[in-house]
Parts: structure tokens; sequence; C-alpha cells
């Protein structure tokens, strides 16, 4: 996994824990690596899509093993998320993901405390690349500090991300900002479908801080609209 993967803890809403015991898993134990970190490598997913993993955790010891979630604010399905793996034998933990606001190259870890004195930590990590319908540059349009009452415009480059995936319609949430298709002579943006969009802010803004989103209406069945967050802080006069 690269540098560059974004990396979300359990108490980050994207990751919830179901902890069972003694369950029929298809995946094999596993013991408690040295190091107290249990990887699994999803690849590609498209945003939207369900993704789970079960970690069945062996206890091959004659002591039984406690685990209890590092933090007691973490969105967890199941509560406590806390177990006791018993010796000789083992504990189910299912790791799901809600991945619709996960974007790129991701890691999620979800930490837990144990009984055991040379592993005191388990790290259950999920990491692989959420794809999501279209491609957004900037991710976040931020229009910046501005003076009131001027003409503010920025531009947006929206691309489908792949074959498949269509763009159906680009709207305000609000209906308040201005959209308009910047027509493209590029190739390359022929190719890639690629829309060039002018945003302007209404003028009629007042001081303080303004919130909007632009909606992307794709094709998609699992995140049909896209949503980009619109920002911009108007001074005083």
């Amino acid at each position: 996994m690269s540098s560059m993967a974004k990396k979300y803890y359990l108490i980050l809403p994207g990751l919830f824990l179901l902890v069972g015991c003694f369950v029929a898993r298809p995946e094999p134990p596993l013991e408690i690596p040295p190091n107290g970190i249990m990887r699994h490598e999803f690849g590609r997913i498209a945003a939207g899509a369900p993704l789970s993993k079960t970690f069945v955790i062996a206890n091959p010891g004659s002591q039984p093993i406690g685990l209890q979630a590092k933090s007691a604010s973490c969105s967890c399905l199941a509560s406590p998320a806390a177990g006791v793996i018993t010796a000789g034998q083992s504990l189910a933990m299912d790791a799901r993901v809600d991945t619709r606001a996960l974007r790129g190259p991701v890691e999620l870890v979800a930490v837990f405390a144990t009984t055991e004195p040379d592993r005191p930590y388990l790290q259950l990590v999920l990491s692989g690349e959420v794809v999501p319908p279209v491609r957004v540059q900037p991710e976040v349009l931020y229009f910046g500090q501005l003076a009131p009452g001027a003409n503010h415009v920025r531009h947006i480059e929206i691309e489908p991300s792949g074959p498949e995936q269509r763009i159906r319609r680009i709207r305000s949430a609000s209906g308040r900002l201005g959209l308009r298709q910047i027509a493209s002579r590029s190739k390359l943006a022929m190719q890639k479908r690629r829309v060039t969009l002018e945003v302007t802010l209404p003028q009629d803004l007042g001081s303080g801080g303004f919130e909007d989103q632009l909606l992307i209406e794709t094709n998609d069945p699992l995140l049909a609209v896209y949503p980009v967050p619109v920002l911009a802080i108007l001074l005083p006069n």
C-alpha cells in the first residue's frame, strides 16, 4: 500500500465492527502476529459498494486473551466492541466499511488492546482503493475569502472514472450557484469525456461563511449522486 494512502481509524464512521464468538467461517483462524497487525488488501472497489472482511483470531495458548476497543466512542454495530478468546478457541470479528465517503487509496485501522503482554495491541487493517463514479478536480471547490458584491468565479473539471460511467446532470444543491459548461477543443478532454464547469457564486451573499454543493448525477447504481462541497467566506464591507 502506497504511503499516500489515507488512514482511517476505528473512531471514524467509515469502519464498523461486529464481534461474534465460535461462528463457522470460511477463513482459517490466524494467531495474532508478533507485530499485532492483521491485514487484508481488498484491491479496487467502487465507492458505495459493500465491503466486509471477517478476521478469525485463534488462541493456541493456555490462557484466555481479552480484546477491548481502545476508544469507547467508536461506531460499532455491536456493543461492547470486546471479546475473550478462550484458550484453544477462536474469535470471529466482522469488519464492515461504509465506502460512500471514501476516495482513492485508503487504509482503515481498528485498534484493540489485548491482555497479551508481548502483544498489547491488535490492529485490524483493511487497505485498497475506493473508486468514485467520477473524478473531480478540485475535490472541494473553495473560493477563499472574498469581498462581498463582486462576481466570483471558479472552475472545476469532472470526468467519468470509467468507460461505463455517465454524467447525467450537474446541479447546485441550493439552486443558487451559476453553472456554465465551457467547451473544450482538447482531444484528450474529449476522449476522457471531461467536463469543465464554470461556477459562479450568488452576488447577494452577506458576510460570513457560505456552503453549498455541486450534485453530479451519474448512472452509477451505487452512488447515483456524487456531491462536491462548495465553500466560501464573505468578508464584511
